[in-house]
């Protein structure tokens, strides 16, 4: 049953005041938002995130974590490690060994579409079926392998410059993580819990840095993991970001 509009408009306002949206980026004004949802995943308006060159940040948030990728290991918090094999499902820790990695915090004040941080080809993409714990501060460091327990979606894009795996990780209220790359694909669906895998390889998806990528429909994380030749044209540091960002090394 739909709710009355009255709290509908109440809700979109609240939300709007305690989470400290800009509005003025949005796409379309507050009243054009038929509930929550939509104005949690709306749209930017054109030229609110500029694309800064040919490596960019994917999304809207803080860095968290970020490190060398070494004996198939992330880190998670102080600590605590996680496996690349667990995160991606699949044995490709030997390809990226050497190369970087970065974790992004998704909180609700942020945009939540998430974006190509690079030009090339996504060629793979998983539905990893899991939990929905949350993904804030207190998570990450009391719940061990969170980003591999919690439901999420992987995509893998080769580049003329190397191997990159972009993690679109689902936390508590996220209902759903979509994709127009896969556009069968939604996560979370209580009918249906196996994991799916989708192989592009004999029609890869082209895309362009800072094209869209996907949808969270609640806060969450993003994990990028470059192998050692593309790790060596990205520069992640700890910090507030916003997509559409350089990645690129600044010189010195």
């Amino acid at each position: 049953m739909e709710s009355p509009r009255f709290l509908v408009e109440w809700g979109k306002r609240w939300f709007v005041k305690r989470y400290r949206l800009n509005m003025e980026e949005a796409q379309h004004p507050l009243e054009h938002y038929a509930c929550l949802n939509a104005l949690f995943t709306r749209r930017l308006k054109a030229g609110a995130r500029p694309i800064e060159g040919a490596f960019v940040h994917p999304c809207d948030g803080v860095i968290s974590q970020t490190g060398v990728l070494n004996n198939g290991q992330l880190l998670q918090a102080k600590g605590w490690h996680y496996s690349v094999k667990e995160l991606l499902g699949r044995k490709v820790a030997q390809k990226l060994e050497g190369g970087k990695f970065a974790t992004y915090y998704l909180c609700p004040t942020d945009y939540h579409r998430v974006h190509f941080p690079v030009s090339g080809r996504v060629v793979w993409v998983s539905h990893l079926v899991g939990k929905l714990w949350p993904v804030n501060v207190w998570s990450v460091h009391h719940v061990k392998n969170l980003f591999c327990i919690n439901e999420r979606v992987v995509f893998e894009i080769k580049t003329e410059e190397g191997l990159l795996f972009m993690v679109m990780v689902g936390a508590t209220n996220v209902g759903h993580i979509t994709t127009h790359v896969v556009p069968k694909l939604r996560t979370n669906a209580s009918w249906d819990r196996r994991p799916r895998e989708y192989s592009l390889r004999k029609q890869p998806y082209k895309m362009r840095a800072g094209e869209a990528a996907g949808i969270f429909e609640m806060g969450s994380t993003v994990i990028l993991l470059a192998d050692r030749a593309l790790a060596e044209k990205m520069h992640f540091t700890p910090g507030a970001v916003k997509m559409g960002q350089s990645l690129s090394p600044k010189m010195p």
